[in-house]
């Protein structure tokens, strides 16, 4: 947490945790503090704007000074090159939009029309129109060649604090302080579509490089990526701690850079929320930031600053938008990629998971494959690539509504947007009554007691006849060693056959555009294509059980195991991340499956959860339990940080993009109890490896404050049961040598000493007295696990059993 005295030691590490990302170098002019700055096309320029109400121009290699444009009447809020390099555009204070001549360097037109501060200024794709926002409310679409105004577009409750056109240039986006997302059509000034985009300000806005996203920064702290087709939430990402001011895509869309009011740069990872780079904390706000077309670096301006910061990204290897895996003249001549349902249509089903099965041919590589399920956006697959060809397969389990369900596919890619056919699928779930008759009936056919008797008896007697033969020992003679050939001799023949060079047919063109994209890019593992993540093997001697339980179809977990929080916090090191969490969840999911008896398809996986991601799946879990009426029996497990609101001590459960300092994106426990109860149940139960006093396995999210925080008791409803790894104000603590948090360790351990066949008392008992005296052994430290139990069931739980 950045403003904590651990700052001082996280900027030590800095540039070892961060060096992909590095200073290059510094654009400095006395008095000119610069609020703005932009790249030419061509990433030969940078052009800035600063409160002398003067515009510079310099060498971007260099960073030397080029020329000076004229004196504004007001300092600029926005400038911008036009994508041939032959303008630039200026809006700032004096409420107008000042198009200026590159090579000759005097202004060409002033633009009159607004009412207030032009916010934000941008060329069209082909030069010939200007859109510019203001604090008047309003976006203006402006034609460059004879400076007439086209647009005038109204509808924003607030300041337009920023506006771009998309790459196809036939349309606009804006954002204001009404906190509203707006596109308008470019052709005839109508609004298409509008979104409330954030809490608070919408302060910038941005198109991806291929036109299929949409990013805005706003006052809630947020990035949030939308589909820029429908304006549907794509991805939610939590890396400032102030408003977010000023945002730009890497040229390739891999990445975001962005600054803000907490006066730091961050550089994310689109689609996994991860940041790869933190500057070290500005002199104020960051006010403005721009990629190099080139994508080996980006500058930033901070406000009251004279510097404009120049930083390298060579590192990541961020491709220009010209260059691209496959050649453009093969991109043209490849047909529309198919997206298809194997699955067949207008199926019925009495189960609540279904698998659905799909496969898409294409030549193109993908930004997205999503599902949608009745409408609402159900899971995605990142950057899959496609051989030309070839068909790429895969499934998804859906949890359905009762009644009639709905799936489509879209695939996102470079050339657009490809939607799949309507899958129908009805839900009608067998009537819970006639399914324990069914069970009753199997019973009695299938248990013979005479029968069985009859075969002990048979064992028995086996058995002892066995013990009455006397042993046989023999002398062993010494044995010769046996070489592998010896064992298997096809082997050695099948070595020497693989010596021999076997000439190919000649190749086709399709193939050696295939054998060039198998070189220049891995093809991707379809299972590590998912947003959720897949668990993953681990070699614990926990994982020493037997299947002992049958699957329950009405049994369902939801696992998170949150474990690096470093790489999604600024200011965080390794040392604040919670040890084993990931492997913890790994194990726990064996036992979900082979003791509690959920089903595989029942399981939802989660390892370092965003916020976005664990409150997804929470409202996932909630659907399936509504969609049981009561029969559906649920496991939640948690390893990772907890955390305690200091002022009400409420606890919170902490996805791994939130800070200590911004509770109100964390998971609050009774508002997950909540969701949790709303609908009847048949059993919930709770497995918390994480403390909320602000500790943990290591140091803790708290640990920079040194303050602990006994946590508010909780307040459960409905058929709820609880275990937590400690209580009042202790730390969770791990079991370094098992390497597993020392809760989850002898959770587990019991569970397998007694393959399930344990009551919820019991097992209370055993990890409260055993975890209190081993941890005082292992940790030398205090911590005494605690079941709470919901007043509904306080007098049942006792005789629960885990299987």
């Amino acid at each position: 947490m950045k403003k904590l005295i651990f700052l001082s030691i996280f900027c030590l590490g800095f540039a070892s945790i961060y060096s992909q990302v590095g200073l290059k170098n510094t654009l400095s002019q006395r008095r000119h503090q610069v609020v703005c700055a932009d790249y030419s096309h061509d990433g030969k320029y940078i052009v800035t704007g600063g409160l002398d109400n003067r515009i510079y121009i310099w060498y971007a290699e260099s960073g030397t000074m080029y020329k000076e444009l004229g004196r504004l009447r007001g300092f600029p809020l926005s400038v911008r090159f036009s994508n041939d390099g032959n303008y630039i555009v200026s809006g700032g204070k004096d409420n107008r939009v000042t198009v200026w001549d590159f090579h000759a360097g005097n202004e060409l037109m002033s633009l009159r029309g607004h009412r207030g501060d032009v916010t934000s200024v941008a060329f069209s794709p082909d030069n010939n129109y200007i859109v510019s926002a203001s604090h008047d409310r309003t976006v203006r679409i402006w034609r460059r060649s004879d400076s007439r105004l086209i647009h005038t577009l109204s509808g924003h409750r607030g300041e337009v604090m920023s506006a771009a056109f998309n790459p196809d240039g036939n349309k606009v986006i804006s954002g204001s302080a009404d906190g509203n997302l707006k596109e308008w059509d470019v052709a005839n000034g109508s609004l298409i579509r509008s979104v409330n985009a954030h809490e608070g300000w919408v302060r910038a806005v941005a198109y991806s490089p291929n036109g299929n996203f949409i990013a805005t920064g706003g006052d809630d702290y947020k990035i949030n990526i939308w589909n820029a087709h429908n304006l549907e939430l794509q991805n939610s990402i939590i890396a400032h701690e102030g408003w977010v001011e000023t945002l730009d895509f890497s040229p390739d869309g891999r990445y975001l850079v962005s600054g803000g009011h907490d006066n730091y740069l961050i550089m994310i990872e689109v689609n996994s929320g991860r940041i790869v780079f933190n500057s070290e904390k500005q002199s104020y706000y960051v006010l403005s930031v721009s990629f190099n077309p080139n994508g080996k670096e980006f500058v930033s301006s901070t406000l009251y600053s004279k510097d404009v910061m120049v930083w390298n990204t060579e590192a990541l290897g961020i491709k220009p938008p010209s260059e691209d895996v496959i050649a453009e003249d093969i991109l043209k001549s490849r047909p529309k990629p198919v997206v298809e349902w194997i699955t067949q249509d207008d199926i019925t089903t009495s189960n609540l998971t279904f698998r659905a099965n799909y496969r898409i041919r294409s030549g193109y590589p993908a930004d997205h494959i999503v599902l949608y399920l009745n409408g609402q956006r159900y899971s995605s697959k990142e950057h899959v690539l496609f051989l030309p060809g070839e068909w790429f397969e895969d499934e998804s389990v859906l949890y359905l509504d009762e009644g009639n369900n709905t799936a489509k596919l879209e695939l996102y890619y470079r050339g657009g947007v490809v939607t799949s056919d309507i899958l129908n699928i009805k839900y009608k779930p067998e009537v819970a009554e006639v399914v324990e008759e069914k069970v009753r009936v199997e019973l009695v056919v299938h248990i013979d007691e005479e029968m069985i008797e009859k075969e002990v008896a048979e064992i028995e007697k086996a058995l002892l006849k066995e013990a009455e033969e006397p042993l046989v020992t023999e002398e062993v003679e010494d044995i010769k060693p046996v070489e592998i050939a010896e064992l298997f001799p096809e082997e050695e023949e099948a070595a020497e056959i693989s010596e021999e060079v076997v000439e190919l047919p000649e190749e086709d063109e399709t193939a050696v555009v295939a054998k060039e994209l198998a070189v220049t890019e891995k093809k991707p593992d379809p299972e590590e294509l998912t947003l959720i993540p897949q668990p993953v093997t681990v070699d614990s001697e926990l994982l020493d059980i037997p299947f002992v339980n049958p699957p329950n179809p009405y049994r369902f977990a939801l696992i998170i195991g949150n474990e690096d929080y470093s790489s999604y916090q600024v200011g965080l090191q390794s040392e604040s991340n919670v040890d084993y969490a990931i492997r913890d969840a790994n194990v726990f999911r064996e036992y979900a499956i082979k003791v509690f008896g959920v089903p595989e398809d029942n399981i939802l996986f989660l390892t370092n959860a965003r916020a976005i991601e664990m409150y997804n799946e929470i409202d996932k879990i909630k659907h399936i339990i509504r969609a049981l009426n009561g029969r559906a029996e649920i496991i939640f497990y948690f390893a990772g940080h907890g955390f305690p609101d200091e002022q009400t001590r409420e606890p919170h459960l902490m996805p791994v993009d939130v800070t200590g300092t911004n509770l109100r994106f964390a998971v609050r426990i009774n508002d997950l109890y909540r969701e949790l109860t709303e609908y009847p149940s048949e059993r919930i139960t709770v497995f918390l490896d994480a403390c909320f006093s602000g500790g943990a396995r290591n140091v803790g999210l708290v640990s920079a404050r040194g303050v602990r925080v006994r946590p508010q008791d909780h307040l459960l409803h409905g058929n709820l049961v609880v275990f937590s790894a400690s209580s009042d104000n202790q730390s969770a603590h791990p079991y370094r040598d098992k390497q597993h948090g020392i809760f989850t360790y002898f959770l587990l351990d019991k569970l397998r000493e007694t393959e399930g066949n344990i009551l919820y008392k019991d097992l209370s008992d055993y990890i409260s007295t055993t975890i209190g005296v081993r941890s005082a052994i292992i940790n030398n430290t205090e911590q005494t696990p605690q079941t709470n139990v919901s007043p509904a069931v306080e007098d049942q739980w006792l005789n629960w059993k885990i299987r």
